[in-house]
């Protein structure tokens, strides 16, 4: 009889799948361990995969409206979307291929319900560059608002209505008109 240690490639025989100690074969090693009063150790529960549906990685190719082209495994096929996610996020995650995630359920239709996110995100992680374009940004502090930068240039706005800014050196300029209202202006 051969030694485990040295054919470890070889599956185990009729007579190796026996316990070692017992000479029976597992189950029955169970049935005594029963007898004795011991609770063998169980494998853990699994849940079955109805429960879950079923989950996988895709890559956006197109976004239509409540609709998604995607990838899913080098096969091409159209998803719903979710009504929680958002049509930039799918947009953004086709334009940066970023993959997003998909379920089938049951009947085995198939629905984006996330994005995954591979880029950083602004507020969140340390950047060295954040670009915002909009229509129109509103930043809005209870108290304060204050814009600088590692230098010695800032701006703050404060709810007591007043602006402060600083730096070595300031520049106003202006093409046309350029106006400064106030009841008292000081110099210096």
């Amino acid at each position: 009889m051969k030694s485990r240690a040295h054919d470890s490639e070889a599956g185990p025989s009729a007579e190796e799948s026996a316990d070692d100690r017992t000479g029976r074969p597992p189950e029955k090693a169970i049935e005594a361990l029963a007898e004795i009063g011991v609770t063998p150790a169980l494998p853990p529960e699994r849940a079955p995969a109805e429960v879950f549906g079923q989950l996988a990685l895709a890559r956006v190719l197109e976004v239509r409206e409540g609709e998604v082209e995607i990838s899913v495994g080098g096969q091409i096929m159209t998803a719903r979307s979710a009504p929680h996610v958002a049509q930039a996020v799918l947009q953004t995650a086709c334009t940066r291929g970023e993959p997003v995630l998909v379920e089938r359920n049951a009947a085995g239709e198939v629905q984006v319900v996330g994005a995954l996110r591979t880029q950083a995100t602004p507020g969140v992680d340390q950047m060295e560059t954040v670009e915002i374009e909009a229509d129109r940004i509103s930043l809005k502090g209870r108290k304060e608002i204050s814009l600088a930068t590692s230098g010695v240039a800032q701006i703050a706005l404060r709810a007591a209505g007043e602006i402060e800014t600083y730096a070595d050196r300031i520049v106003s300029r202006a093409e046309e008109l350029h106006k400064i209202v106030g009841r008292m202006l000081r110099l210096n």
